[in-house]
């Protein structure tokens, strides 16, 4: 072991926790780390839970399993980090940056020889690694703060801590074991050090981040000066970025059978280039499902990569798809690192393709509604192109495309030419027999390639004239599927369906099981280590159902960012959903299987409804398949019978919208599921009430959300959520009352006490939320419970300043905002939302500076970091800025940020009365710059204001006539929601 007074002092610190950390494992783990040439990293770590994965596919397991590999990559930025300050700091043979790997490998393979032990232990390693920060972010600041450096050694000691803990549990004695064999037991006795380590690594992670704030801010404007300094000297220097063009990112191999198709290659050519140079030009290709529009796309795409800088595919059935793939494509470019920030991610796509100057091509494939593409197809760049697919004729009016392209199906000859080819047969078929074939079908070519692995699926010696024959022997018998209802199946010809249902009648049983089953999901994405958890026979059986699946050219096979996905036509998608329609019972059992193999993958709420940022990419990933199970629940006639599972997926889906403040999309599905509990002839018992409560509560925030359009229905649905908890909890013994039980009740207080927020009715708030209080403070301490005292203190400190008692409401802010930070780290809009409160309470108790500068901090956290530029919760920072600017009198800078989120209401979703506020607020700083454009402005705000309050706030109209010749914002600022930030909430009682 090294001398510690031979080392620096920083790399004695190092050694110290080290040696702290490893103290309780004695000579196992530094045995370990002594075997000659062992090597320890990031690569033999994945390398070993790669194994485990391979070891447990298609377990329950493998969920847990899947969590290490976010870990993994927390670790290796952690590993950057000290090996940034901490070189030759050594212990046991080993770095500290080594023994991040060493002693990971060591707990996960002691913890591999039980799989109950396994999954335990991957579950809490993968929950932590979930509050680690992004390390190498800050790697420039290392060096000049010692702070930082201590925080990144106490972070690593909590880790080291953690595993070594594990260790422990997992290293018991047979003795210990024997005396307590049942896992819960022998969990208890380390559940309490577990916790302790959690909490102590997110108070110091919260201390990290919040210490990048401030050095940061110490820096930046040395920084500024830095990079244009060499930018001077360096004009023509490029980005450095990582990103190799030309980039080509499709999710579709070529088709090796693709013919036929040589005029529209072209046409499409002649359309894109007509306008180069002037606009970004495009071109929509609307057809017939079936008839090519992809595969023209994709092979479009191949011949002409060489006259592109960047190509890149976007599904565009559901914006949800869309804004996965956007954030694929900023990854792609080098934009962002992760997937999870989707927002963001559309934003700086939009950003580089305005501003780059290489030639770029977007295609977006299968466009069902023309509205999805507002926020992704608004573009100013003068060198780009885009294509677009889609079934639906219409949007060819919708949208202002340069030119369209009608793809229309083969003719005859042409069709049968396209049916030998794809046989790839050495003998000589009848071209004759062919073009029949290719005339019953319409011409369509996913018809004739259904038709060849028909063929080729039977024997060498069946031909084209036995697939004839049988053809016109089964044409009958498949005649009810001409009759489909509905704009789907109407499209196509008796003979094409007759063409799947030969297909699909040929499949094994456990295929047409499968192709039921991904029939009700996102057709664009479906993921297969999903898929695999529905094949009870494991791995070997959905290996040999896909095989059949994909031989019958019913599937596709591809992969998206490394992850095996199947695609299924829609065409064939609407056939197997218009056959399982013929039986509704079969219909409702398949049905309940997909949402109960989504069910295993998609993230559950947490008890008490806390916020889970960290689960967003996971919320991503599964919600077209959500989306997609709820349309056909929402639109089949008659109704499908609904389960408990259905209405608990529905509400765990309005919660990623509803942190997300995505209130449309949010309200469609609790909407849903408040109306099939409703609907039951039971009423709401006690199975199902916290679902219910669940829903409605959510409803209720997001109704609110929207400011005064929907605080009347939001406070009485707070109110009915209110009453039924206290009900149900009154009927529980109180032998049995749970922390759970009282954390609901209080949670209800609380959210009606918010209802009275949002109304500005702030004293009379304070009666539920002392009684909130209360009851969160017989479940535990505050430091135990952070997020939930969090909660109290904020809307408290709303209280204080109606009763205009301004320092306290400051130190409950305060508090609250420490509390939160603990909770849930720096970098969530959890946190940052309690910090853009605290900013407001400042500004009213007369701290104008600081408010300003911690509304500045939370909109560059909120813009760079958590959302784009015009989501909800950055337009109300620019608001916030841009108001307190004015207040100081710095005009300029003022107009500059309210100008942002006025621009973007129109393409934003943002609600009327923010938008109102916003124009008002403008109007006047552009009153003091004797603006010519003041007045329409104001006269644009005050007519609005006027209709909000007649359709929804009729008492406070005469309030509005008196401010008709004076300042009216107490009126602006009480019909938005109280999380839209207010500065005047001392100012409407007194009006």
């Amino acid at each position: 072991m090294a001398c510690p007074s031979a080392l620096p002092s920083h790399a004695n610190g190092w050694l110290q926790v080290i040696e702290d950390a490893l103290t309780p494992l004695r000579r196992p783990m530094s045995d370990l780390l002594k075997v000659p040439g062992s090597k320890h990293s990031y690569e033999t770590c994945q390398a070993l839970i790669k194994q485990l994965h391979e070891q447990y596919k298609g377990k329950p397991i493998i969920i847990a399993l899947h969590g290490l590999y976010p870990l993994a990559s927390g670790l290796r930025s952690m590993e950057g980090a000290i090996t940034n300050i901490a070189q030759g700091a050594t212990t046991f043979g080993a770095n500290p940056a080594t023994l991040v790997w060493g002693i990971l490998e060591y707990t996960l393979s002691l913890a591999s020889t039980a799989v109950e032990d396994l999954e335990m232990i991957a579950t809490l390693l993968a929950q932590f690694g979930t509050n680690l920060p992004q390390f190498d972010d800050f790697i420039d600041l290392y060096p000049r703060s010692e702070r930082l450096q201590l925080l990144l050694r106490e972070i690593y000691g909590d880790y080291i801590r953690f595993c070594v803990t594990a260790v422990q549990y997992l290293t018991q004695s047979k003795i210990d074991i024997a005396l307590v064999p049942f896992l819960p037991t022998r969990w208890n006795k380390f559940q309490g050090q577990f916790s302790k380590i959690t909490d102590s690594l997110n108070t110091h992670t919260a201390e990290f981040i919040h210490q990048t704030f401030l050095d940061g801010a110490q820096i930046l404007s040395s920084v500024s000066h830095m990079v244009a300094d060499i930018r001077s000297v360096l004009p023509e220097v490029q980005s450095t970025s990582k990103v190799v063009f030309p980039l080509f990112e499709l999710p579709h191999a070529r088709n090796p059978s693709f013919s036929c198709r040589e005029d529209e290659i072209e046409a499409l050519r002649t359309q894109l280039n007509i306008n180069a140079g002037s606009v970004p030009t495009s071109c929509v290709i609307h057809g017939l499902g079936g008839v090519g529009k992809t595969q023209l796309a994709i092979e479009y795409a191949y011949r002409n990569r060489g006259a592109y800088d960047a190509i890149f595919w976007l599904n565009a059935e559901q914006d949800s798809e869309l804004a996965t793939d956007y954030a694929s494509t900023a990854r792609h470019l080098g934009l962002t690192k992760t997937l999870s920030d989707q927002d963001r991610c559309i934003d700086r796509v939009r950003g580089w393709l305005n501003g780059t100057d290489m030639r770029w091509l977007l295609i977006f494939d299968n466009i069902d509604n023309s509205a999805v593409l507002k926020a992704y197809w608004n573009l100013s760049a003068t060198h780009g192109e885009a294509i677009f697919t889609t079934q639906n004729r219409a949007i060819v009016n919708d949208f202002r495309a340069s030119s369209q392209l009608h793809m229309k199906p083969l003719v005859p000859r042409m069709g049968a030419r396209f049916l030998i080819a794809a046989m790839k047969r050495k003998f000589d078929e009848d071209i004759n027999v062919a073009e029949q074939i290719s005339a019953s079908v319409s011409g369509l070519p996913l018809a004739l390639t259904i038709i060849t692995g028909y063929v080729q699926g039977v024997d060498d010696d069946f031909e084209l004239a036995d697939f004839h024959k049988e053809f016109l022997e089964n044409d009958r018998d498949f005649e009810f599927w001409a009759n489909g209802e509905g704009v789907s199946m109407s499209q196509y010809s008796k003979n094409m369906l007759t063409v799947f249902a030969l297909a699909v009648r040929k499949l094994p049983k456990h295929a047409k099981d499968l192709l039921n089953l991904i029939s009700l999901l996102n057709p664009d994405s479906i993921q297969e280590e999903m898929l695999k958890l529905w094949s009870r026979s494991g791995r070997s059986r959905y290996i040999d159902v896909k095989r059949h699946l994909r031989s019958h050219h019913l599937v596709e096979s591809d992969a998206i960012q490394s992850e095996k996905v199947l695609r299924i036509h829609r065409p064939v998608r609407d056939f197997v959903l218009h056959g399982l329609r013929q039986d509704y019972e079969h219909f409702g059992l398949v049905f309940a299987q997909a949402q109960h193999m989504v069910r295993k993958v998609f993230p559950r709420q947490t008890p008490w409804m806390n916020p889970v940022n960290h689960q967003w990419a996971e919320y991503e990933k599964y919600m077209p398949h959500i989306w997609s199970l709820w349309r056909i629940f929402d639109q089949e006639s008659p109704p499908m019978t609904d389960s408990e599972e259905l209405v608990t997926i529905l509400c765990d889906a309005g919660n990623y919208p509803w942190e997300r403040e995505q209130r449309e999309e949010g309200l469609l599905v609790l909407s849903t599921a408040k109306a099939v509990l409703e609907s039951r002839p039971g009423g709401i018992d006690k199975a199902n009430h916290r679902v219910y409560i669940s829903t409605t509560c959510l409803i209720a925030c997001l109704l609110c959300g929207n400011g005064v359009t929907g605080r009347k229905a939001g406070r009485e649905y707070f109110t009915e959520v209110m009453g039924l908890r206290k009900n149900y909890f009154d009927s529980i013994p109180p032998a049995q009352v749970t922390k759970d039980d009282r954390f609901l009740l209080a949670n209800s207080y609380n959210d009606f006490a918010c209802g009275l927020i949002h109304s500005s009715s702030y004293t009379e708030a304070d009666e539920p939320l002392k009684v909130a209080l209360a009851l969160k403070r017989a479940c535990g301490a505050e430091d135990e419970y952070k997020g939930e005292f969090a909660e109290a203190y904020k809307n408290h400190a709303y209280v204080h300043l109606g009763r205009d008692e301004l320092e306290a409401a400051v130190a409950a802010m305060r508090h609250a905002t420490h509390l939160a930070l603990g909770a849930y780290g720096e970098l969530t809009a959890a946190c940052q939302l309690f910090r853009f409160h605290l900013a407001c309470v400042l500004y009213i108790a007369g701290e104008p500076e600081e408010s300003l500068q911690i509304h500045k901090a939370v909109l560059r956290v909120r813009k760079d970091q958590l959302f784009t530029e015009h989501h909800d919760q950055t337009l109300n920072s620019y608001y916030a800025v841009g108001f307190l600017l004015w207040k100081r009198h710095r005009l300029s800078d003022a107009r500059e940020n309210l100008a942002i989120p006025v621009a973007a209401a129109e393409s934003a979703k943002w609600p009327m009365a923010n938008v109102a506020r916003a124009t008002y607020v403008l109007s006047q700083v552009l009153r003091d710059l004797d603006d010519v454009n003041a007045e329409a402005l104001e006269a644009k705000a005050r007519k609005t204001l006027r209709m909000l309050l007649e359709q929804h706030h009729p008492d406070l109209l005469e309030m509005y006539a008196r401010t008709e010749a004076s300042d009216a914002m107490p009126l602006f600022d009480h019909l938005v929601s109280m999380h839209a930030g207010r500065f005047t909430v001392l100012s409407l009682d007194k009006y």
